[in-house]
């Protein structure tokens, strides 16, 4: 045990090894975030369209991809509005 005046450190090979053994302390989930409902369906909304959006561009359509990026828009707010995660702070 250190005293107050000398701190305990930790050795660099100790922590190395602990890095690569995936110590328990140094464990992380495989995702930084939570993977919820809502995500999934924002993710997918969002490729369906995007993929859409090029596929019509490609093809030399205007008016299209223009239609869609409103729809993609209308339907990402009224996601977002009605998301059950939100927390009402009353």
């Amino acid at each position: 045990m250190a005293s107050p005046s000398d701190p305990e450190r930790h050795d660099a090979s100790e922590t190395n090894a602990l890095l690569i053994s995936g110590g328990s302390d140094l464990e992380r989930p495989p995702l930084l975030v939570k993977l919820t409902a809502y995500r999934i369906l924002n993710v997918s909304i969002i490729t369906a369209f995007g993929v859409t959006k090029a596929i019509f561009t490609y093809k030399g359509y205007s008016a299209l991809p223009t239609t869609l990026d409103w729809i993609l828009g209308v339907i990402l707010t009224v996601l977002y509005v009605h998301n059950p995660s939100k927390t009402a702070n009353a």
